[in-house]
């Protein structure tokens, strides 16, 4: 017998009680019900007649009596059914109850022989009739994993749990009201953003149909557009709401959490610390009935004031190195890696300190501590500190090792502003993944003018954590996302839009579709595009985790499902048609998945090649890269007559093309065979590339469209990652 079978076989016993109780005339499910105080009031009404509902959390009795224990949110009461107070149906009707039904009962409120509270019942419905038992509170939850993905029975079971999330509705309630006092207005910004901006974070990335473009989920609580209101003469604005970023997670991280941000105008960073700490100070009392509260065996005290200390302050104190005593970035990061921090060499400046600081100082910061002045590579948008303009008016609020708040004198001067993304833009470009991306419509509106401001964002799962005494953000979040146990990988077609990115290139001294295809495969189309100056590295550790991150996608992909894709069978289409074996001689896009499922993922060749595969793996459509000027211009899309050569990377000696299939050449002959099955080795692009020719392949159901998508992320991502300028970019069809 499995483990499921007895869970099974109980459900099957409640199913019967179930077809028992309807054979009663009895529905287990009515809209409508008799209810009229909840437990707590009904205990307070001693020899008065109550109607109340809830949850059975235990039956007792046999013969004549049935004692129920019903609960509510309120309490919890015990119920008394008599046989002789309570008609025949509903006394057989209690025979069919289960714990975790949910039943009304009405009847007189009065003290039993033990001397309980107790309901003594002249009348109860069945309100809903649960067909699975509740574990047992000692035994049947105690895996961490097993609560959050069942966590509506977590809150059944622990009175606790349910208490924390009340307590998160309260912390945001006292929030709103406190701000409200002091002036401020509710406002709403956008979630869907065209530029992820606002934080130093990895964005998830989302696509509208009805303009065919990507978007972001937002990665913080509308930094710019409150700051946009700003310029348009609001003086005090805040949101409460969700941000997204696609990042770790960890006791502190989620990929989903809720941040309030306010702007403060007219304020300074000093006049915002002072009001922060009344803020913090008002919410902690307000919620917990106190300034103090427990964690572990730390007591730590949020009555204002708050001490302040600069962040080169705090690290001097904590490991006696003097963060400005580095002359460059190179004794930096040799001074910390002596000290103990494993480093990354694309770190900044910034980005390295703030790991230092992470590492070494942050967790022994336990009662309440405003850390000022930090770097400037780490406050984009903040203000330099006129006495020292490396460093920032800023401040966050940390307790117990955890970042409260982030705050700081805003930056608006434009020029400046413009800089600072300038800057961010080239730590990007260095590989560096935490850093934020540059918004010139932000810029814009910097330059009609905004008063001097002071901002502010408050994570609001941490906050709730600290007061609450939880280990892990999870505990406050009412339902945590988690990794399906198994596999749950769902096909997704992707149906492009009508929207041309790019133009019919008819005449071009660089490619032509020959006759021959164009009568044989008149659905195809080839994207076509000209990239000058790039740098390609043999390895970016950005792209790799990007790589990594969608691999994640195709988890649970079977073989079967790589053929249910209408891209693979149009390719196989295709090669049915030239009279090649798709078993033995596969798409790239085909190669690519089936790589993953064998549990190799992509290739390993370079930054250009691993970028534009990635693209490959995400649309199925068959994409190549090449040298530039390894060419004889013009190439050609053409069919083989048979005995044509070519080099193969990866073959030994050299492969003779059959009559039918379908490869590009110029005029010293063919350089990539089946629709970008494999390249010659005399094109192969490699790290000394400074030039490269793109084909995107499309033919049947891998349409214009698709081909247009697939070179335009191509482009976008080979750019990214290697530069260079886009000289001619456009689509060639056979009709």
């Amino acid at each position: 017998m499995t483990d499921q079978q007895p869970l099974e076989q109980l459900r099957q016993i409640r199913i019967e009680k179930l077809e028992q109780i309807q054979k009663l005339g009895i529905n287990p499910y009515p809209a409508t019900i008799k209810r009229d105080h909840n437990i707590l009031q009904a205990r307070e009404m001693m020899d008065q007649m109550v109607a109340i509902a809830g949850r059975i959390r235990s039956i007792r009795g046999h013969g004549n009596l049935y004692f129920l224990d019903l609960e509510d949110p309120s309490s919890k009461i015990q119920t008394m059914l008599r046989k002789d107070l309570v008609s025949d149906t509903i006394f057989t009707l209690v025979k069919l109850l289960d714990i975790g039904d949910f039943v009304s009962i009405q009847g007189k409120v009065i003290t039993s022989k033990t001397g309980e509270t107790t309901v003594e019942a002249s009348d109860l419905q069945i309100v809903t009739k649960s067909l699975r038992p509740l574990p047992d509170s000692w035994y049947g939850l105690k895996d961490v994993e097993e609560r959050y993905r069942h966590r509506y029975i977590d809150m059944i079971l622990n009175p606790e749990v349910r208490e924390k999330i009340i307590n998160r509705s309260k912390v945001v309630q006292k929030i709103r009201e406190f701000l409200l006092q002091e002036g401020f207005l509710e406002v709403e910004t956008p979630i869907l953003e065209i530029t992820a901006s606002g934080a130093l974070a990895n964005p998830f990335l989302t696509h509208i149909k009805a303009y065919d473009m990507d978007l972001y989920l937002r990665i913080c609580m509308g930094e710019l557009w409150q700051k946009k209101l700003m310029v348009a003469g609001f003086e005090k604005t805040f949101e409460i709401g969700r941000a997204f970023r696609n990042e770790g997670v960890d006791r502190e991280h989620n990929p989903e959490f809720t941040m309030m941000e306010y702007y403060y105008g007219y304020a300074d960073y000093l006049k915002n610390m002072e009001m922060q700490e009344r803020l913090m100070g008002f919410v902690v009392k307000e919620v917990t009935g106190d300034y103090k509260v427990k964690i572990d065996d730390q007591e730590i005290n949020f009555q204002p004031p708050y001490s302040r200390k600069t962040f080169a302050q705090l690290i001097k104190e904590a490991t006696n190195i003097d963060i400005d005593s580095f002359t460059d970035l190179k004794t930096m990061q040799k001074g910390m890696t002596d000290y103990g921090l494993k480093i990354d060499p694309k770190w900044g400046r910034g980005h390295l300190v703030d790991e230092f600081y992470k590492e070494y100082v942050r967790p022994n910061l336990i009662q309440p501590v405003f850390v000022t002045h930090h770097p400037r590579d780490l406050k984009p948008l903040a203000k330099a500190d006129p006495n020292n303009p490396e460093y920032t008016q800023s401040f966050q609020l940390l307790a117990n090792g955890f970042e409260l708040s982030n705050n700081y004198s805003e930056l608006n001067d434009p020029i400046d502003q413009a800089e600072r993304f300038a800057k961010q833009s080239e730590l990007d470009q260095a590989g560096d993944d935490e850093t934020m991306t540059s918004d010139s419509e932000f810029v814009e509106a910097l330059e009609y003018g905004m008063p001097p401001v002071s901002g502010t964002g408050i994570g609001i799962d941490r906050f709730v954590a600290l007061i609450t005494n939880s280990h892990h953000i999870r505990e406050v979040i009412a339902f945590p996302l988690m990794k399906p146990k198994t596999s749950q990988f769902v096909i997704r077609q992707t149906k492009p839009s009508d929207q041309n990115y790019y133009p019919i290139i008819k005449d071009n001294p660089y490619f032509r579709i020959s006759d021959s295809i164009k009568e044989k495969y008149p659905s195809v189309s080839v994207g076509l595009a000209i990239v000058r100056g790039v740098k390609i590295a043999k390895n970016n550790e950005q792209l790799s985790k990007q790589i990594e991150k969608e691999l994640e996608m195709y988890a649970g992909l079977s073989r079967q499902q790589i053929g249910d894709f209408k891209e693979i069978a149009s390719y196989r289409q295709m090669y049915h048609e030239m009279g090649v074996d798709w078993h033995s001689r596969m798409p790239s896009p085909e190669a690519l998945l089936k790589r993953i499922i064998e549990g190799k993922g992509l290739y390993n060749i370079n930054v250009c090649v691993d970028a534009y595969n990635l693209i490959v793996m995400r649309h199925r459509v068959s994409c190549g890269a090449f040298d530039l000027s390894k060419f004889d211009f013009p190439t050609e899309l053409t069919i083989g007559l048979g005995g044509e050569k070519i080099d193969l990377l990866g073959k030994d000696g050299i492969t003779e093309i059959k009559q039918g299939e379908v490869f590009y050449q110029d005029k010293s002959g063919p350089y990539n065979l089946d629709f970008n099955y494999r390249d010659a080795v005399r094109t192969a692009v490699t790290e000394s590339t400074k030039d490269i020719l793109i084909n995107v392949d499309g033919v049947y159901d891998v349409t214009r469209s698709h081909v247009e998508r697939t070179l335009k992320e191509t482009l976008e991502i080979i750019t990214k990652y290697c530069g260079g300028e886009i000289e001619l970019a456009g689509i060639v069809i056979a009709k």
